[in-house]
Order: structure tokens, then sequence, then C-alpha cells
């Protein structure tokens, strides 16, 4: 079921339950961005993806977590490269 916080009012946050006792939030807002995390406490890794929208929203620019990390990723699509291409 989608969630949506006060705080928070252009981001949706969904959590699922991804196998026994895991969970994986992911949140999106309205531009692009997004959060996801992985972990074993629903409530914590609600709370750490809100700071973590929070974070972005005053931020800017794109950062990602190392992968395995256990911490919240989150990336702007703004901020991603054009498709290049190389002249042959």
């Amino acid at each position: 079921m989608p969630m949506e916080f006060p705080e928070l009012p252009t981001w949706v946050f969904q959590l699922d339950e991804v196998s026994a006792g895991g969970y994986r939030v992911r949140a999106r807002d309205s531009l692009g961005r997004s959060v996801e995390a992985k972990g074993v406490d629903p409530h914590a890794l609600i709370e750490d993806a809100r700071k973590t929208a929070k974070g972005m929203m005053n931020d800017g620019p794109s950062r990602l977590s190392k992968p395995g990390s256990g911490e919240p990723k989150w990336s702007d699509e703004r901020d991603r490269p054009p498709h290049s291409h190389t002249p042959s």
C-alpha cells in the first residue's frame, strides 16, 4: 500500500516484504528522484528512507551508496548524463 507523509508532499513510499522477514522500501517523488533500502526492520527502513528523501530535497545533486552497504540509496534522474554516441 502506498504511503505519503505531510513533510514530503511530492513523495510516495512503498514497503514490500520481499522474503520471510526481509523488507524493501522504495520511494519516488514527482521529479523522478528515488530512494530504496532493504532490511529486516520495516519501521526503521521507512524512517531512514524519509530522512534520505528530506536530505535529497536539501542537497540537490544525486548520490548512490555502495551496493550492499545496507544504507538507503537514491538517485536523481535529472542528473543522469544524456545518452551519447561516438561517431564511427
